[in-house]
């Protein structure tokens, strides 16, 4: 079916979930608003053509009985019409599609799988696929390439994958090449077959409307482009939540012409093993990149076996559960597997009591692609090693300069708690170098290691270092990949931490991955705490934006190296004559600290001319090498900013004394 492309993806879910509501329990009203929006588009696009083309025939008969230089003028203005036309309907009826490059099969290489395509399509009632081909996805999908674009007379490409033919029984590939047949067949419901057409073939149309870089095709879609603005997101939305009530149907024409037993087995296999290839097979493979300047040969045969190996008994039962506790987003253009299962009539928790499934001994591959399996699989092999050589090509030198970067920095030694190397309490400063130098070596060697080889380091660290926020932000996410709850409380610390940018994105996390859970407290107490969150992420933001004469103002407090650091930095400049520092007093996030500095020039007399353009110069030299424990705005006391430097140069206990920062 066709995935979501909507580059707004928020808005296209709150329409999806809006005619979900406006529908509900109204399937035939959904169909016949589909159904007008069709006619609407075939119309307005048939009208703006059929306008545009009377126009240009207007101008040329009148051409035909005006004189010079009339004549040439609505000759002119024909020829731009016409011009318009053919140009629009190049647009609509001419889509460049890629074709596949792929392995195309041939029914004398593989006689085995085209007996069971052409069985499924005579109980289907379609028509044979122009092109079968392999590829190396782990998927199979019916690919429409439009040969009229907005018109359709589209052919049609059977996508197999090769990793998933490995990894599935033959009666489970037969039950998934059902559900995919089913979406084309002519036993199906006319009219969602005919939307469906309509929605794939309008996808590829209006999908790259508007991103040619051409200024002249965009010059020829400028008449329909307001009305494909409109147009297309609605229609597509309704469509979309009419195509996926059409998948329980597949699955329901899937089981009818295999099994039950297939068809469910089939989908439950095909999540739980993609998982496992996600997070388990291809992690182990991409360490290889590490040592190995090229990609390894014989991927596949490898696959298989590691696949037909039981897997860690707790990440199975992770991976069983996280498959079958997915639920329906708004988004999704499949309904979840566990929705699919009870659709079909087969209890997810027998499917789970049978345990996490394995490679078969006999794979669909090996029998749908008798007799040239083994040439077929090395094939394919060598065409993932080209595919991957050059991507591969260069992780391997960028993991050798990091190993190089950490085999030139060893690891300290750990000291106590709260000590430093020499049995001495640390300074603030020392203490936060040294735990950013740890974490920088600790995330390089989560790049080449992966999350779980380095799992236990960085549970160590932040036991060390609690209040390292990166840190809980990279557990708490790669434990929620994995299904495991307690990144919850990772992202908790987060959430509750002082570095907004941070936070957001852990909301983020968090808001996902309890959207797929049927937990609609959780996530509405989450949902909650994000609009305040928001609220007073906007407060703060606007507290911050401007600084004027009129807010409050208190003395700063550094600490020791702090202090020491800011002496540094305005001695380093023997032009400058003084300074004052002030903070600004701030009701919203008041941790997030704002300071304001001036920063007054020597004066070359009293009669200086120039004093303003160096007052002004200092403080963007200063402002560039300054480092404060926040934000900090360096400003002259003149110019523009004269009242606000009047307020802060009042402040008691503002000026930087220099004897005084030298002596503490």
């Amino acid at each position: 079916m066709t995935p979501v492309t909507d580059s707004h993806d928020s808005d296209f879910a709150r329409s999806i979930s809006q005619i979900e509501q406006r529908y509900a329990g109204r399937p035939n009203a959904l169909r016949r608003q589909v159904g007008w929006l069709v006619v609407l588009g075939f119309a307005v696009i048939v009208a703006v053509l059929g306008l545009t083309a009377l126009l240009a025939a207007f101008f040329f008969v009148a051409a035909l009985y005006n004189h010079f230089p009339q004549n040439l003028a609505c000759l002119a203005v024909a020829s731009v019409l016409l011009s318009l036309v053919i140009g629009q309907a190049i647009c609509l009826f001419w889509v460049p599609t890629t074709a596949p490059s792929h392995r195309e099969l041939k029914r004398n290489e593989c006689p085995r799988l085209f007996q069971v395509l052409d069985s499924l399509q005579s109980k289907a009632k379609s028509r044979p696929f122009d092109h079968v081909w392999l590829n190396s996805d782990y998927n199979a999908q019916v690919w429409i390439e439009p040969r009229l674009g907005f018109l359709g007379f589209s052919r049609r490409h059977l996508l197999l994958g090769f990793p998933l033919l490995l990894l599935v029984t033959p009666a489970q590939a037969t039950a998934i090449l059902a559900h995919e047949l089913a979406h084309q067949s002519a036993s199906h419901d006319w009219f969602s077959l005919w939307i469906s057409r309509v929605l794939e073939t309008w996808s590829s149309v209006f999908s790259a409307w508007g991103t040619s870089t051409d200024s002249w095709w965009q010059l020829f879609r400028k008449p329909l482009q307001w009305f494909v603005g409109w147009y297309w997101p609605r229609f597509h939305a309704h469509a979309f939540v009419l195509s996926r009530t059409d998948e329980y149907e597949a699955d329901r024409r899937s089981a009818e012409w295999t099994t039950v037993e297939d068809a469910a087995t089939a989908l439950f296999a095909n999540q739980c093993l993609g998982t496992r290839l996600s997070q388990e097979f291809w992690p182990a493979v991409y360490r290889q990149m590490n040592c190995d300047p090229a990609p390894p040969d014989g991927i596949y045969l490898r696959q298989h076996e590691f696949m037909s190996q039981p897997a860690d008994p707790n990440l199975a039962a992770c991976w069983t559960s996280e498959a079958l506790r997915f639920r329906t987003l708004h988004s999704d253009s499949h309904p979840s597997l566990a929705d699919r299962l009870r659709h079909l009539g087969m209890s997810p928790e027998t499917l789970s009591h049978r345990g996490f499934p394995l490679a078969p001994n006999t794979s669909a591959a090996q029998e749908f692609l008798a007799p040239r399996f083994e040439q077929l699989r090395d094939e394919m092999s060598r065409l993932w090693k080209a595919e991957n050589a050059r991507a591969w090509n260069i992780r391997f030198h960028h993991a050798q300069r990091l190993q190089r970067e950490l085999a030139a920095s060893p690891v300290p030694d750990a000291p106590a708690p709260g000590m430093s190397p020499e049995g001495k309490p640390p300074t603030p400063k020392a203490a936060s170098e040294a735990m950013d130098a740890e974490w920088n070596r600790l995330s390089k060697e989560l790049e080449l290691q992966g999350f779980r080889q380095i799992e236990p380091m960085l549970r160590d660290f932040l036991e060390r270092y609690p209040q390292h926020l990166p840190g809980w932000l990279t557990l708490g996410s790669n434990l929620l990949s994995r299904g495991d709850d307690a990144g919850q409380a990772c992202l908790r610390r987060v959430v509750e931490g002082d570095q907004p940018a941070l936070a957001a994105d852990a909301f983020l996390l968090w808001n996902s991955w309890l959207e797929r859970r049927n937990d609609p407290a959780s996530l509405a107490r989450l949902k909650a705490e994000m609009d305040r969150f928001q609220q007073v992420q906007q407060a703060a933001g606007h507290e911050r934006r401007s600084v004027r004469p009129t807010d409050r103002f208190r003395p700063v407090i550094l600490d020791h190296d702090q202090r020491l650091e800011l002496q540094q930095l305005l001695t380093a400049h023997p032009e400058l004559e003084a300074a004052w520092l002030a903070e600004k007093e701030l009701q919203h996030q008041p941790h997030r600290r704002l300071f304001v500095l001036v920063v007054s020039a020597k004066r070359a007399g009293f009669f200086d001319r120039n004093c303003h353009e160096r007052n002004a110069s200092l403080a963007r030299q200063i402002s560039t090498r300054l480092v404060l424990p926040g934000q900090w705005l360096v400003i002259p006391p003149d110019g523009g900013f004269h009242k606000l430097a009047r307020v802060i140069r009042n402040i008691p206990q503002s000026r930087l004394e220099w004897e005084r920062l030298k002596t503490n």
